[in-house]
């Protein structure tokens, strides 16, 4: 099956050591009915898969309603791809849930406290990350992790 890999903007809460995304991409992104444009002509092709990742995805105000959206056009696969900090504040993973994602992929930064937040360059992320990860195991969703693996981190696996 096909499916429609949405990436909503650069942005993201993070600051991570590898990124390679700039400045001036942080500040591109799609509008909402350019998404929606994108999904009505997916959906007219028979696609039943959708991603949304970005950048951070769950930084847009609008990624509920995006996957409503998608959910309404008949998408029965609706994955986020995310650093999961966002997925800490339980009300706001119940919110994604209700609206009808139902596959969560995470990325692993790194491996324990000081790997993550020096990889992140946020202190107090690796706390959100491990609360998101067991928000989403105590709703019965297995989240998929994809792993960041670097030269100063993979040796923590």
């Amino acid at each position: 099956m096909p499916l429609l890999d949405v990436v909503l903007g650069y942005d993201c809460n993070a600051a991570c050591t590898y990124c390679t995304i700039t400045s001036e991409m942080r500040r591109r992104s799609l509008t909402p009915q350019a998404v929606a444009r994108e999904i009505d002509r997916a959906a007219a092709q028979g696609f039943r898969d959708i991603a949304f990742t970005g950048g951070e995805p769950t930084i847009r105000r609008d990624l509920a309603a995006l996957v409503r959206y998608a959910k309404q056009r008949g998408f029965s696969s609706i994955k986020v791809s995310s650093n999961g900090l966002r997925y800490s504040n339980g009300a706001y993973l119940d919110h994604l849930i209700e609206a009808g994602v139902n596959q969560f992929n995470v990325s692993a930064h790194a491996f324990g406290r000081v790997a993550y937040e020096t990889t992140t360059r946020l202190p107090g992320a690796f706390e959100s990350f491990e609360r998101g990860l067991s928000n989403l195991i105590e709703r019965g969703i297995s989240p998929t992790l994809d792993l960041i693996l670097k030269n100063d981190t993979y040796t923590l696996l």
